[in-house]
């Protein structure tokens, strides 16, 4: 293998090297397909994380567990009491609905004669203010405390000058557990006319109009209501909690009920016994185009990519395209050709760009991307790769030693390879002993640009040897069964350090179970 070979197979390209892959392909293709479907993301497209590591949530537990019991369905074992003890849990940011929280979860009266927290919050608005004084004087309820006179004159005040139909039925249910006298409601509340509900506001709206209606029996004319449907995955859980009370108040069945419960037991954690938060994990082009390149270096883009997935690329990159995000686009562009779904004019758009882009001088803090550019310029179909000009820069600190270690590397590359290693002779040096390098507190990256540099002066398969040790750690990771994590202080896996791990043939997957 040549030098420039072995640079590109090292560090550099998904297409034109080579790869530390079992020699069963589809046996590992199966469990990388696995690995990375986690790492797939709302929008169709992968990310660089998953949501697996979700810590638990007081909020999502009381919403999630009171959806349930309206739709009487089974709720899990929950443990409110760990839950709020608990370092690594989130709880709600505003102690006074961090205090509402946890009393409705534990279904417990709060300790009487403790002071209830004050909001923290500066309240944007009288409506902010009125959800306060209702959490308020709940809680003064539950701990058997007899609310005070300024407390409830304060929610009726309040209540005056709201024209939302929620918060009149939230002053009246904290009012009535109160046994307070019930300001009169305006008309314009009770006769407001409901006809399309399309967003979280009006679904509240429209809980508390319906809930004023029954709850004083009061006299309405009948409405034609369209309520928009809930993909309870990209729903936040107040809002699934509000689509499922509408529809408890109107007597129908939920639509999508099932799917609601299926998704609301994903988020449960038994270890915690509670509901986790929700995290929206959002995909991008570059890391849907790492995705692609494993699964293809295994020839088996077609266990994790299909008809979807690639339609949502599509879209992706004209989204790019009108935001001008060029860059992201070529991403997709290269995609795509990975995947054989080419879109022949914008590839040779795509392969401009990124040529311009190695013609461009590189600055030190640019050359982690420069790897990643050789590899687009030849999966978009680039053949005569332009010679690169790293421009001049002082070693100083570890991060500066990363940059000398990835201008070594790509040294071939470069008008003037001999010039460009001369410039870090110190750095070469120290690549001579790798056995008693330290590396400790190094990324993955960091190491396999140590190990590129390396195949540059000498025999790369030393360096194999040298940093094997080194490397297996980064192997164990607690949300994939073969893939990589970025740093030892990290628990999850990186699909980023998985694309550049696997594809440095530093990582040798040999064997693996």
């Amino acid at each position: 293998m040549t030098v420039i070979a072995a640079l590109v197979a090292v560090m550099l390209s998904a297409t034109v090297g080579y790869y530390m892959w079992p020699k069963n392909t589809n046996e590992l293709g199966e469990k990388l397909a696995t690995d990375l479907k986690n790492f797939q993301s709302d929008n169709g497209l992968f990310a660089e994380a998953t949501a697996l590591a979700a810590r638990p949530d007081s909020t999502a537990t009381y919403y999630l567990t009171a959806t349930l019991q309206l739709l009487d369905e089974p709720v899990a074992k929950l443990n409110p009491t760990g839950l709020q003890e608990s370092p690594t849990a989130i709880h709600d940011p505003d102690p006074l609905w961090e205090a509402w929280y946890s009393a409705a979860l534990t279904e417990a009266s709060p300790p009487s004669g403790v002071p209830v927290p004050t909001s923290t919050w500066e309240c944007p608005d009288e409506q902010c203010e009125l959800l306060n004084a209702v959490a308020t004087l709940e809680l003064h309820i539950a701990a058997g405390e007899p609310a005070t006179t300024a407390l409830i004159d304060s929610i009726s005040s309040l209540l005056s000058s709201m024209e939302s139909p929620f918060s009149w039925a939230r002053g009246y249910q904290a009012l009535m557990a109160a046994n307070a006298d019930l300001p009169a409601i305006p008309p314009a509340i009770l006769d407001k006319e409901f006809s399309d509900i399309d967003d979280l506001v009006g679904l509240m709206d429209l809980w508390g109009w319906l809930w004023l209606v029954a709850e004083l029996d009061a006299k309405v004319d009948a409405q034609d209501i369209s309520i928009y449907p809930l993909d309870p995955s990209d729903a936040n859980d107040i809002e699934i909690f509000y689509f499922v009370s509408v529809f408890a108040l109107l007597d129908r069945e939920v639509p999508g009920h099932e799917d609601i419960v299926t998704y609301i037991d994903s988020r449960y954690d038994p270890n915690a016994e509670a509901y986790t938060e929700r995290i929206h994990t959002i995909g991008t082009l570059r890391e849907t185009y790492f995705a692609a390149s494993l699964m293809h270096a295994v020839e088996g883009t077609d266990l994790l990519f299909d008809e979807d997935t690639v339609e949502a690329i599509k879209t992706n990159i004209h989204q790019m395209l009108e935001k001008g995000d060029t860059s992201a686009a070529a991403y997709g562009a290269a995609t795509l050709n990975l995947l054989g779904e080419s879109d022949y004019k914008f590839t040779d758009d795509a392969l401009g760009l990124v040529t311009e882009t190695l013609n461009s001088p590189w600055s030190a803090d640019m050359l982690p991307h420069l790897m990643e550019a050789v590899s687009l310029y030849y999966q978009l179909g680039g053949s005569d790769l332009p010679s690169v000009t790293i421009m001049p820069f002082d070693v100083t600190d570890e991060e500066t030693t990363y940059y000398a270690h990835l201008a070594v590397a790509a040294a071939p590359l470069t008008t003037d390879p001999e010039a460009t290693r001369e410039a870090f002779l110190k750095e070469i040096d120290s690549l001579r002993d790798l056995e008693h390098l330290d590396t400790t507190g190094w990324t993955l990256r960091e190491i396999a640009a140590l190990h590129a540099a390396y195949g540059t002066i000498a025999d790369i398969n030393e360096a194999d040897r040298a940093l094997a040790a080194t490397v297996e750690p980064y192997k164990q990771c607690d949300n994939a069964k073969v893939m990589l994590r970025a740093t030892l202080d990290m628990s999850g896996c990186s699909l980023s350090a998985t694309y550049y791990g696997m594809n440095s043939g530093l990582i040798d997957m040999h064997g693996e179970g």
